[in-house]
């Protein structure tokens, strides 16, 4: 369920590109003598599909490199945690439609004791009690940040 979870924005994109793509080659495969409305709106909406589909999944792998990066070439700190909030959003059933809850955190830095704060990506589950939790950052650049929340078994 978990690995789902977090790779759904690909899949879907990557589902969206090929059926968009499936579309369109459909659309041009079509005999135009009988109509040219029917084709020219399959390719419209299988073209729109293609490229919804293959940004929301080059997103996620944009998003994913990144984080390679920063864990690679990234210095990380150790963060305080401060709070965990919670922001319930309801759907029109009453269920839940969103992650809730996000890790904040505070890191001082000891060379010029400036503050950073830092929030984690929307979580599933409640963290429970943790004191501190690993941030990997940017050297140059500390509003370029990554939370780890997969060292304190939240995902």
């Amino acid at each position: 369920m978990i690995v789902i979870a977090r790779n759904l924005r690909l899949i879907v994109g990557t589902a969206l590109f090929f059926l968009g793509s499936a579309l369109v080659c459909v659309a041009v495969g079509l005999d135009l003598e009988k109509g040219w409305l029917l084709p020219l709106l399959q390719g419209v909406a299988g073209l729109a599909a293609a490229v919804s589909g293959g940004t929301l999944a080059g997103m996620e792998l944009w998003k994913r490199q990144r984080l390679k990066q920063l864990v690679i070439i990234g210095r990380t700190v150790t963060a305080e945690v401060v709070d965990v909030s919670c922001t319930l959003r309801r759907g029109r059933r009453g269920c839940r439609i969103s992650r809730p809850y996000r890790i904040l955190c505070e890191w001082t830095d000891p060379d010029n004791g400036v503050r950073h704060a830092f929030e984690s990506d929307k979580l599933w589950r409640h963290p429970g009690d943790i004191a501190t939790v690993a941030v990997h950052m940017d050297p140059f650049d500390p509003r370029i940040y990554h939370v780890a929340t997969d060292s304190t078994g939240v995902f």
